[in-house]
């Protein structure tokens, strides 16, 4: 088996999504929060704080959160994940919590919870590539992007299948992440059939 039969092999179906995105998704659904109309600056940073904790505690996050830096913790927390409709970062997600028609706490939490699951899939798809590509020599690397562009050439448009090989060996990982969503994307079009 090549390289690039074990990448996609590890990230094609629904191992990807049994992997990352189901063990978050359990754990999201077993945190115990408020879910009530008004919240706070400080009951937003409260539970926050308790999402952290629940995440590092189930081994979902790595981090060391102390009680000092708990609140510079919610602010870096919110400003890395939180991506809501009209609004982003930590003043972002207090604006849709607490404003009159907001997104709400649930909403907040869940748009954090999409954008953990990503952040992992983007370092787990980093880590292979690697595991199985970084650390080989030119001359293999070069043989993997030809496999790829033959295998998966109908997904790049014609001026990449264009382009040499040596000017593709350094975007191994956009290529990979282009095989990888169009296979999620028809995997969750099989799977909502």
């Amino acid at each position: 088996m090549t390289n690039l039969n074990k990448i996609i092999d590890l990230l094609k179906g629904d191992s990807l999504y049994k992997k990352i995105d189901e063990p978050i998704d359990e754990a999201f659904g077993k945190f115990i929060y408020s879910q009530s109309e008004s919240i706070s600056q400080k009951g937003f940073r409260n539970t926050i704080i308790s999402f952290i904790k629940f995440l590092k505690n189930n081994q979902l996050i790595i981090g060391r959160y102390t009680e000092v830096t708990e609140t510079s913790e919610v602010i870096l927390f919110s400003e890395m994940y939180y991506q809501g409709h009209d609004t982003h970062g930590y003043e972002g997600a207090m604006y849709d919590i607490t404003s009159q028609g907001g997104e709400g706490i649930e909403s907040v939490l869940e748009a954090i919870v999409e954008r953990i699951k990503t952040t992992e899939k983007e370092k787990y798809i980093s880590w292979l590539i690697t595991k199985y590509f970084t650390l080989l020599d030119w001359d293999t690397k070069a043989k993997i992007i030809s496999e790829i562009i033959e295998q998966f050439g109908y997904l790049f448009p014609e001026q990449v299948k264009e382009l040499q090989i040596s000017r593709l060996v350094p975007r191994i990982q956009e290529l990979i992440n282009l095989i990888i969503s169009t296979n999620q994307t028809v995997f969750g079009i099989l799977n909502r059939s």
